[in-house]
């Protein structure tokens, strides 16, 4: 990740790309809540698939006239997803189903040589304010620290994660504002701002300096821990007032070691980063990284030594890592809309997981080896993988586990025999992804060595020796039927989620798919259980995660059985939105 960024930071400076077909054009509307234009809102338009990086004058944006309306022409041909911001109103991507979502969601608008777009409408929701102050135990102001309003969200991996939906950074005051927030519920943290960046560059760049010291990251009303906080309720143009934090100033500690390559040497001009392990919350000053010095002699460091100082209590990773060389080629692959992220060349990476207690740390060791990868083999009910039908397309793969997310995953290629081997793997921690299972398969369990990994992260730091048995079966039932609505009429492209009753830690055991125009459904590959089934006609991505979401709506969906070679019938009434 930390290399993704140094990257994209150098190649800021590229050229942007030409493109010689006829330009294309979208025309339409921004309006409010009660339908009337909203005039000066920002209309920017992101490329899907999006490149990897680009200058941000490259990002093709108008503004909306007096009556509401825009026009962005001279669009390359592609795929587009429309993002609006306004002053007093949550930002939108048209096409989302709730307010503040990003570019990652909502309707792509796809654009042929010369082809006009028009009548695209935008509808914004007025957003609400949050105010406050932050100051140490002793009353004094505390600059620079980091203010997150956040909410409980589950990824595609049934992750649960906190998502940030506002940031600001408190000033030389103490007083921090966050605007443009969504009508909704929130906790509200502050915590110490641990970026890397000395406190000149930060004023050099109109930003408040960082008061010294660490800081004990606190929930409103004043709690370490998520579960003793207090949800707070924000109204469409509300602003709330005096949600104050005091953070408990804590000791800090040194961190001492040497980085060594893969013969005992010190490598030249290395990063050295610190970042919390599996902390409740990440954001992007969570870690501190020791200043990137290019090609400085300064960073040679002979003998390899290093020092982090002024760590507080608590349990890291340490880093070592050397970025990548911005070639010309590797410029124009993260410029190119769609590529793959896995062609990037992966930079040299050393990883070990320190705890922080009472006292300095000393003697640590970061070691870079020249290949880390994990081997091993697919059963199909206990049976070794045999046919090349059979793998074509199963892929095996490792997510890297980043925080409180997963990055992408890495997969494997099968051999005729159901054997595999990762490629060159970065040191750190990854959970198994297993996709691209035949119809009538499901995973039953992965194992590394005698540890049961189906859902628990895998440590890799060093060379591993135990093989990782991905075990299958075709042994599933299946649910056919079809989604109504109140009026019992079919619900074309409605969303069936199936929920496991038995396993609902297991991710891969919940099932969706979307019905057919004619709002029927087939579900294939479901391991042998109890589920329920659902449709809602307008509920969050991956929201039926959430266990209070599945008990609170559990009597408006279906129970079923599925043993091994079933087919059951639903009628399946989609939960209407108002609910």
């Amino acid at each position: 990740m930390k290399s993704l960024a140094l990257l994209a930071i150098l190649l800021l400076q590229s050229p942007p790309t030409t493109n010689t077909q006829p330009s294309a054009s979208i025309e339409g509307i921004v309006v409010d809540s009660q339908m009337q234009p909203v005039a000066g809102a920002e209309v920017s338009a992101f490329w899907d698939p999006p490149p990897m990086t680009y200058q941000p004058d490259q990002l093709p944006r108008t503004n909306t006239d007096s009556a509401g309306k825009f026009v962005m022409r001279n669009l390359a041909p592609g795929g587009y997803r429309l993002f609006v911001s306004a002053n007093g109103y949550v930002s939108q991507t048209f096409g989302a189903k709730t307010a503040g979502n990003s570019g990652a969601t909502g309707t792509v608008i796809s654009l042929v040589p010369g082809q006009t777009v028009r009548e695209v409408m935008v509808r914004l929701t007025a957003a609400s304010t949050i105010s406050g102050r932050v100051t140490s135990s002793n009353g004094d102001p505390l600059s620079g620290m980091n203010v997150n309003a956040v909410r409980i969200a589950f990824d595609s991996s049934g992750m649960k994660t906190f998502v940030p939906v506002g940031s600001t950074q408190s000033n030389d005051r103490g007083e921090y504002r966050i605007s443009g927030i969504p009508p909704g519920r929130y906790y509200m943290r502050a915590e110490s701002s641990r970026s890397g960046i000395s406190n000149e560059l930060l004023q050099r760049i109109g930003r408040a300096p960082v008061s010294s010291g660490a800081y004990a990251p606190m929930y409103y009303p004043g709690v370490g821990d998520v579960s003793g906080a207090s949800l707070v309720e924000a109204r469409d143009r509300e602003e709330i007032k005096g949600l104050n934090f005091v953070l408990p100033r804590l000791p800090t500690f040194t961190v001492r070691g040497h980085v060594l390559d893969a013969d005992g040497k010190p490598p030249i001009r290395p990063m050295i980063g610190i970042m919390p392990i599996q902390p409740d919350f990440v954001t992007s000053t969570s870690m501190s990284v020791s200043p990137y010095c290019g090609t400085s002699r300064e960073c040679e460091n002979p003998d390899g030594t290093f020092e982090l100082p002024d760590v507080s209590p608590g349990y890291y990773w340490l880093t070592a890592q050397i970025p990548v060389p911005a070639t010309p080629e590797l410029r124009a692959l993260m410029q190119t809309p769609g590529a793959d992220p896995s062609l990037l060349p992966q930079p040299k990476r050393a990883v070990a997981a320190v705890r922080v207690a009472n006292a300095d740390v000393d003697g640590v060791e970061l070691k870079f080896y020249p290949k880390l990868s994990v081997t091993g083999r697919v059963l199909i009910d206990d049976s070794n993988l045999t046919t090349p039908a059979d793998s074509d397309s199963i892929k095996v793969g490792l997510r890297q586990f980043f925080g409180a997310a997963l990055g992408p995953a890495q997969s494997a290629v099968l051999n005729a025999q159901g054997r595999f081997s990762t490629g060159s793997l970065i040191p750190g921690e990854y959970r198994v992804d297993v996709r691209g299972l035949p119809s009538e398969f499901f995973l039953v369990d992965a194992r590394l060595g005698d540890r049961d990994v189906t859902t628990n992260s895998i440590r890799i730091l060093e060379p591993q020796t135990d093989e990782l048995i991905i075990r299958l079966s075709a042994k599933s039932g299946g649910v056919h039927g079809v989604v109504v609505n109140s009026a019992a009429k079919p619900v074309a492209n409605a969303v069936v989620v199936l929920v496991p009753v038995n396993d609902p830690n297991r991710p891969d055991r919940y099932k969706t798919v979307s019905a057919k125009d004619d709002g029927r459904f087939r579900v294939d590959g479901i391991a042998p259980g109890d589920y329920i089934a659902f449709s809602w006609e307008a509920l969050e991505d991956y929201a039926w995660f959430d266990p209070n979401v599945v008990r609170q709506f559990e009597a408006k969906g279906i129970s079923i059985h599925v043993v091994t070679s079933s087919n059951e019938e639903l009628q399946l009434i989609q939960i209407p939105a108002a609910n």
